[in-house]
């Protein structure tokens, strides 16, 4: 046997709990200015057919938390996509993966390309990257020559 310690059923729910938690002060600290907005779902996880997002208080998210070594971000979205249809949520679902001697920060997420896109063009339009026209803005044939530089 290697110097790895096997941790027992309790132990490994305790330290996905206090993960869970750890993770909520994160988003509170970064994104609420330290209000306690986002919390640790009450009977979150632990097979208990209950279901749900591992936090609350995030919007537009299913966040499924993660507290290990072998991580399988496909079996994880997965399992969070079923729970997130079961609740018919229409949040994006989001997977952070975290090893045991891993910093926060350094934390994997992953989700789905299309989810990602979704919150990327928010982001996006949000800065000014990606503009709507207003029906009124579109140029008719007359004026489309006044978009075209000196021609």
């Amino acid at each position: 046997m290697t110097g790895t310690k096997r941790l027992s059923g309790k132990s490994l729910k305790r330290k996905g709990d206090a993960f869970e938690r750890e993770v909520a002060q994160w988003f509170n600290d970064k994104l609420f200015n330290g209000n306690e907005r986002v919390s640790r779902a009450p009977l979150s996880g632990g097979g208990n057919g209950i279901g749900g997002a591992d936090l609350n208080g995030l919007p537009l998210v299913y966040p499924e938390l993660k507290r290990t070594e072998k991580h399988n971000p496909r079996t994880a979205l997965e399992q969070a996509e079923r729970s997130k249809e079961r609740k018919q949520c229409p949040d994006a679902v989001v997977v952070i993966n975290r090893k045991s001697q891993e910093k926060l920060p350094d934390a994997v997420v992953s989700m789905r390309l299309h989810d990602f896109t979704d919150m990327l063009e928010i982001v996006y339009r949000f800065h000014g990257y990606i503009q709507t026209l207003e029906l009124d803005q579109i140029p008719d044939d007359d004026n489309q020559m006044s978009f075209l530089s000196d021609a």
